[in-house]
């Protein structure tokens, strides 16, 4: 059986997947308020001439978002997205969805 993270580094990718999965559960709301049930990691790549890493998801399967972070376990930025379909906001709603109850694909990483 293949581990998908063998190694510390792939750890640590895992580790920031799943917080910018909680952070997407905390302040990104699809504009038609359907609920985020299905966050799925795309793509995650360190631009090796700027330093900064670039994290994209798909959302419930039709609804791409893309961050970037200076470092790992650094300030999120959103962008990528069309403003039409996702509302990204400062505060937390009271009431979101359990983090637990999502289903989470994590970009495999080589």
């Amino acid at each position: 059986m293949k581990q998908l993270f063998a190694s510390h580094a792939d750890l640590d990718k895992k580790i920031e997947q799943d917080r910018i999965a909680k952070y997407i559960n905390d302040y990104v709301y699809l504009a038609d308020g359907e609920v985020i049930t299905d966050i799925a990691f795309t793509d995650f790549e360190k631009n090796e001439m700027t330093g900064s890493w670039m994290i994209t998801t798909k959302i419930n399967g039709k609804y791409d978002i893309s961050f970037s972070e200076t470092t790992m376990g650094g300030k999120l930025r959103a962008l990528g997205y069309f403003p039409n379909e996702i509302d990204v906001r400062t505060e937390k709603e009271v009431g979101r969805k359990d983090f637990e109850a999502l289903t989470i694909t994590y970009v495999e990483v080589n």
